[in-house]
């Protein structure tokens, strides 16, 4: 039976149709996170869509960075490059028309840059895959890439007030995690790495000669050739140069990266919400360990100065967050270092870690730093006692033969030797303590001392 011309008509411009959409079929890859590359295997022509840095605001402007390449010719570089509006037509159109005018030999850019942008949308707004949690493994231990202070592929941000160390710090967790866990047991400084991981230090602050200077210094100093670390002098925020540093993230293997320092990371807006979300959005996409070096607030009235610079999201998007306080005069050879485990989102806040940094064999105007040898400290038994919490500081003044020669203080006589600290925070703490066998009270004599049990593990943190 012969089909009357109107059907058989529109039968043919919907045969049409579908070899249109057949032939603007995508191909989506996700594989690098918070990246989306489309590519149309169906068209003759060796197109490829790249978009990245995804962000949908209040207004439902959905933006993202694009990049189109027609690989046709032997080209490589992008034919166009911006920041546009998946949903605007007038974004997508400009986009076509930049195309058109480049790659003349192509007449159906309009069609592609049109069904890129619906489909990285959609890939994007649809995120993470469901899981059910009862299919997920339970973790047996936290790792971490340099205990205490790194947890793996977590953002940990060292902060403090200049001069103090920061950046030197940032340095020899790298060297630490380059080297792996075989040097665990040869170097007293407190710091355990589970595994080697390759090192990228992303550097504002100062140059490749400089961090080259601290890096070799360092390896001096432990008695080791130096190991491999990926170094780059960074301009403008972190957020700018995503794609590249991505690249080199997948293309050496990077595990630990160390940012230094985070307000020019985000091109000084510190204080801005969004640059510091966008910071860290990028971070996490990443999937690596991180250290981030960032300066401290400005001190309020009748609030403790122990908060990093800028916005609150500094505070609550990064993992573990360490303070940074030193003691030493210019001139010395040695600078004592305290950590201070402010907060972590995985696990309980860690005891403070003390650093003694030993500077030998500089040659001054020529070679600033020597080399470098960084050993355990014993909080306690230092200048920097003063800085520990007030349970702490009561610990290291009862165990100091020079503060207490019995072992024992009365609450009067622990308050003369903690200036700073309130009778009731002295108060507080003993009481807590008491209850969980730390501290013991003469009920005759009213004085406290620290339990035969405790002083145990007091030996062991502090030695």
């Amino acid at each position: 039976m012969e089909l009357p011309d109107e059907l058989r008509e529109e039968l043919s411009r919907e045969e049409q149709v579908q070899a249109a959409e057949h032939q603007f079929l995508p191909h989506i890859d996700s594989s690098l996170a918070g990246k989306i590359v489309i590519t149309f295997p169906n068209l003759w022509a060796p197109i490829e869509l790249s978009y990245d840095r995804f962000r949908e605001d209040s207004r439902h402007s959905c933006k993202a960075d694009l990049s189109v390449y027609y690989r046709a010719f032997g080209r490589e570089r992008p034919i166009f490059t911006g920041r546009l509006d998946l949903r605007g037509p007038r974004n997508k159109n400009d986009a076509a028309k930049e195309c058109q005018g480049t790659a003349t030999s192509f007449l159906q850019w309009g069609d592609v840059i049109q069904v890129g942008c619906e489909t990285a949308l959609q890939e994007f707004r649809r995120g993470e895959p469901f899981v059910n949690i009862l299919d997920v493994e339970r973790r047996r231990e936290i790792n971490y890439s340099a205990w205490p202070l790194v947890i793996e592929r977590n953002p940990t941000i060292i902060f403090g007030m200049g001069g103090l160390g920061k950046s030197l710090i940032a340095v020899y967790l790298g060297v630490r995690v380059s080297l792996g866990p075989d040097y665990n047991s040869d170097l007293d400084d407190g710091i355990v790495v589970h595994e080697r991981q390759n090192v990228m230090y992303l550097d504002w602050e100062g140059d490749e000669i400089e961090v080259k200077d601290r890096w070799a210094s360092i390896c001096d100093g432990i008695g080791v050739a130096e190991p491999p670390m990926h170094y780059r002098r960074m301009y403008g925020s972190l957020a700018s140069q995503v794609e590249s540093i991505r690249d080199m993230v997948l293309e050496e293997d990077i595990g630990f990266i160390c940012v230094d320092s985070a307000l020019p990371a985000v091109a000084g807006e510190a204080e801005s919400a969004q640059a510091t979300e966008e910071f860290f959005t990028i971070l996490s996409s990443l999937k690596v360990s991180s250290v981030i070096i960032a300066h401290q607030s400005k001190p309020q009235i009748g609030l403790a100065n122990n908060m990093p610079f800028g916005s609150t999201f500094w505070w609550n998007l990064a993992r573990s967050i360490w303070q940074i306080e030193a003691e030493g005069e210019p001139g010395q050879t040695e600078l004592s270092i305290g950590l201070f485990h402010r907060k972590v989102n995985q696990g309980t806040r860690q005891d403070p870690l003390g650093l003694l940094i030993h500077f030998a064999s500089a040659i001054p105007g020529i070679n600033e730093y020597g080399n470098i040898r960084l050993e355990k400290l014993s909080l306690g038994d230092s200048d920097l006692r003063e800085k520990l919490g007030t349970r702490q500081y009561i610990e290291a003044i009862l165990s100091d033969p020079n503060d207490a020669p019995t072992g024992e203080l009365t609450v009067e006589e622990l308050l003369d030797k903690m200036p700073g600290k309130k009778k009731t925070q002295i108060e507080q703490a003993l009481s807590r303590g008491k209850r969980k066998n730390i501290f013991r009270n003469n009920s005759d004599t009213h004085k406290w001392s620290i339990t035969s049990e405790h002083r145990q593990t007091l030996l062991r943190r502090f030695r």
